[in-house]
């Protein structure tokens, strides 16, 4: 089975950007630089986060891609209001939980939990069989 991992931040009342929607301040934390790391982008093939993180992610990156170390990574983004994607991308309000565990099943590298607490939460006390 794939693993599923998380490599993101969120603070302790659960928000990873700020109220003007800004992720910046993680760039300022100890170990910033090195994260995320090659060795663990490499591993991942799908991407899973909310609206939010998405849209700052494509705003900030010249590429347009979540995971520079395998450009074909699929991302899936939590939203309320799903729409049509492209090839790298899909749009769904679909529980996260239970694309988890759909993709658990399937071939593939490792699953990626970007950040935000809205996806992070619903797995932190599932248990997948």
């Amino acid at each position: 089975m794939r693993k599923v991992q998380f490599y993101g931040a969120i603070s302790i009342d659960g928000c990873l950007a700020t109220k003007d929607n800004r992720l910046d301040w993680l760039f300022k934390t100890a170990g910033a630089n090195d994260a995320p790391t090659e060795a663990f982008m490499q591993q991942v093939d799908t991407a899973i986060m909310g609206r939010h993180t998405y849209e700052y992610t494509m705003e900030q990156t010249t590429d347009q891609l979540i995971n520079p170390y395998n450009p074909a990574t699929h991302n899936i983004v939590m939203t309320s209001h799903p729409h049509t994607g492209d090839e790298r991308t899909q749009f769904t309000n679909t529980p996260v939980t239970k694309i988890v565990e759909d993709l658990r099943r399937t071939a593939g590298k490792n699953i990626w939990i970007v950040g935000g607490a809205g996806v992070l939460m619903p797995l932190v006390s599932c248990r997948f069989s």
